[in-house]
């Protein structure tokens, strides 16, 4: 009787720590990839597949194989993203490249991406991924452009349980008005 009482506290616990986001200073949110990923509202930083270099580059590692991707979406009339990937797992750990676009055709914004990511302890993921993004708005000739991070974190406590932390943008930088 006790296990029935504390069941909503786990799965709630179990929630929030699967479905941790950090965004600081995103143009709009950042959305993770693949129809797995949208299936759950995006709160996919446990998922281990090559859609982790969208999703949290902390559960690379779990993937043994190499594997390529790319997804179309359209998210409103006009609006949409596509997403290509691609992982190679090596002796040492497992990089990934990754190219997104997404908008309207009078503004689109782009991500391009590479990643590293490894095991550590058999049982936790640990990832790097360093960003260029860049604007392109119609008819405007001075385009926007930086460079940035993501971070990603994972630990598997056993097959069916695994936690991930995943921070996209971490340090705020100024927003400079077109």
């Amino acid at each position: 009787m006790r296990f029935v009482g504390l069941f909503p506290i786990r799965l709630l616990a179990q929630a929030i720590l699967c479905s941790t986001t950090i965004l600081a200073g995103t143009a709009w949110p950042q959305q993770g990839g693949g129809s797995r990923s949208a299936a759950l509202a995006h709160a996919s930083v446990a998922l281990t597949d090559g859609w982790s270099s969208f999703n949290n580059q902390g559960t690379l590692p779990f993937s043994d194989r190499p594997m390529a991707g790319f997804g179309y979406a359209t998210l409103f009339p006009e609006v949409s993203r596509q997403q290509v990937w691609g992982c190679f797992p090596t002796r040492p750990g497992v990089f990934a490249i990754s190219y997104q676009q997404e908008g309207i055709p009078a503004f689109r914004q782009h991500t391009a991406g590479i990643a590293y990511a490894r095991l550590f302890a058999n049982n936790t993921g640990a990832g790097l991924q360093f960003d260029y993004i860049w604007n392109k708005i119609e008819g405007y000739p001075n385009q926007k452009s930086y460079f940035t991070f993501e971070l990603g974190l994972a630990h598997r406590f056993s097959q069916r349980l695994m936690v991930g932390f995943h921070a996209f943008h971490p340090i705020p930088y100024s927003k400079d008005v077109y």
